[in-house]
Formats: structure tokens, sequence, C-alpha cells
């Protein structure tokens, strides 16, 4: 999502929220909006790595995972 797309959306939030009631501090619409939006993201990536699962992979092993990082990274 473009930052343009990021700004639309939390207008549209926020007016949502607000009403006609604008007691509400803007940094506690930004916190449920991101809340929101985190929440949404996570969703969407445990439902990629479901798929993922039923189509057979398997992803990497944790040893293999971290062997790779610390040599990546110039550790041994």
């Amino acid at each position: 999502m473009s930052t343009m797309e990021q700004i639309e959306d939390f207008s549209s939030f926020a007016k949502s929220r607000l009403g006609s009631d604008d007691s509400v501090s803007i940094d506690e619409l930004y916190s449920q909006w991101r809340s929101q939006a985190f929440k949404d993201v996570d969703q969407m990536a445990v439902a990629a790595s479901v798929r993922d699962l039923e189509a057979g992979e398997r992803g990497q092993e944790l040893g293999e995972f971290l062997a790779d990082f610390d040599k990546e990274r110039g550790k041994k």
C-alpha cells in the first residue's frame, strides 16, 4: 500500500470512528488504525502460510536457518 493509500485509509478509518464525537485523540485513532492494519496483515500472512503447508512446503529447519544466517553475516 502506498503512502497516499495509507493516508486515505487512515482518514476514512478516523472519520468512521469519530462520527460527530471528536473526543477521541488523533493518537488514539492512529493506534487503533495501526492495530487493525497489522491484524489484517497478520491474518493474510497466516493464510498464505497455511496455503504453503497444504501445498507441501515445510520451510527450513531452525538449525539450518541459523547456520545460513550466521554464514551470511560472516560468523562461524
